[in-house]
């Protein structure tokens, strides 16, 4: 779908994407921590995993068509070095979280915990997606000029 956006000249469009995922992770995240229903719960965790899936094509493009073709197989394994490790660190961070907050003893916790985590990395990340887009944007305009 990004590549479609692409041909006609909407270059952020990729990070739209990747930004439209992550807001919609949000809510659907909310609804499978904190429902009461079975089939609810696992119907928004599957729709969270469909919509927040979608992040990662449209981001390793834009990095591939940002960099030097010498280049963009050290920066596409930067990135999945750093989404590797973040889950690697992601269980401590969060089994320690959840004994500082007792969460043996009140399992509400977790759903907290993890849908405290989704807000914090999807929110934040969409900045970041959005700086990347703009950047993503002035470097194709830029190419494209250049091709002219």
């Amino acid at each position: 779908m990004s590549d479609f956006f692409e041909k006609k000249k909407s270059y952020m469009a990729k990070a739209r994407i990747c930004m439209f995922g992550n807001f919609l992770s949000i809510p659907l995240t909310a609804i499978c921590c904190f429902t009461g229903n079975f089939w609810l719960a696992i119907a928004s965790f599957a729709l969270k995993i469909l919509v927040s899936a979608g992040h990662f094509p449209p981001a390793v493009t834009m990095m591939q068509n940002s960099t030097d073709s010498s280049n963009s197989g050290f920066v596409v394994s930067a990135y999945s070095f750093y989404a590797h490790m973040s889950e690697t660190f992601a269980p401590l961070i969060f089994g320690s979280l959840a004994m500082r907050y007792n969460a043996p003893v009140f399992p509400q916790v977790y759903g907290y915990l993890v849908f405290g985590a989704v807000c914090l990395g999807y929110g934040l990340s969409n900045i970041f997606y959005y700086r990347a887009g703009k950047s993503y944007e002035l470097l194709m305009q830029k190419i494209d000029k250049s091709k002219e």
